[in-house]
């Protein structure tokens, strides 16, 4: 038997918690969860993202470090990310995004700079800080954010 590797698991979870092709054809799509990556931003499906809170927060509390928690470093640079507790690397960058992604929408993660201000940061990259302490909630990005963020978005 073959186990799947948490980047794996977490990249099953995230494309759950996309729209299907039929469901953007319908429209369902316009009641999207907005989510800001670091690369690229994201509309999500609010249920279905509800619907793996437990699964996402299995991941977080397998691979976030202390020094990203909100008790603990209080943040600290995306470049990080895809190295667990241990400091073993556990998946990649795009593993990483749809991570801070999915823990944006549930409100477990957020952004401490505004992208206008990531040219400052080493690497030029955002820092994180989580808390997945608290109940999962919905959290969407309005969407003129994400426009004026750069993010090329289809009309609702």
């Amino acid at each position: 038997m073959t186990t799947m590797t948490t980047a794996e698991t977490l990249d099953q979870i995230f494309r759950r918690c996309l729209y299907t092709d039929a469901e953007i054809k319908n429209g369902e799509h316009r009641d999207a969860v907005m989510v800001e990556g670091v690369v690229s931003g994201f509309g999500l499906h609010p249920k279905r993202v509800l619907e793996n809170a437990d699964a996402v927060k299995a991941v977080l509390e397998t691979v976030v470090s202390d020094k990203f928690m909100v008790g603990g470093g209080g943040g600290a640079s995306f470049l990080e990310l895809p190295g667990d507790r241990a400091g073993e690397q556990w998946g990649e960058h795009q593993n990483a995004e749809q991570l801070v992604v999915l823990s944006i929408a549930l409100g477990w993660a957020k952004c401490l700079m505004p992208r206008a201000m990531w040219h400052m940061l080493p690497g030029g990259t955002p820092y994180y800080v989580f808390d997945f302490s608290i109940p999962a909630q919905i959290v969407s990005a309005p969407r003129a954010a994400l426009k004026d963020a750069g993010f090329d978005l289809p009309e609702p």
